[in-house]
């Protein structure tokens, strides 16, 4: 049996309600030297909502650079912040090679 597992890297941001930007590595078993898929988000606290909206910022796959996402007006309007907050919370992805 295999059990994929994903390791959490966060590094704090503060801005814009944005507390800290997360990179998942996920791994196929626990065994993998390195990771299968990486990604990176933020999460904002909706206003007057019970609930956070995760914004995907970015992915790396095996043996590529990290693919940042680009950002739009429209969801940085919709979480709140600006196309240049989030810009700055890509730069803070902590992916491996």
């Amino acid at each position: 049996m295999v059990t994929d597992f994903t390791i959490f890297r966060s590094v704090e941001f503060g801005v814009d309600g944005i507390d800290e930007v997360v990179t998942g590595l996920n791994f196929n078993s626990s065994t993998s030297k390195s990771p299968s898929f990486q990604y990176c988000y933020v999460t904002i606290p909706l206003v007057g909502l019970p609930m956070n909206k995760k914004v995907d910022i970015a992915e790396k796959m095996p043996g590529a650079d990290a693919n940042l996402f680009r950002l739009s007006r429209g969801v940085a309007d919709e979480v709140g912040t600006t196309i240049g907050v989030l810009q700055r919370a890509q730069r803070l992805c902590q992916f491996v090679d």
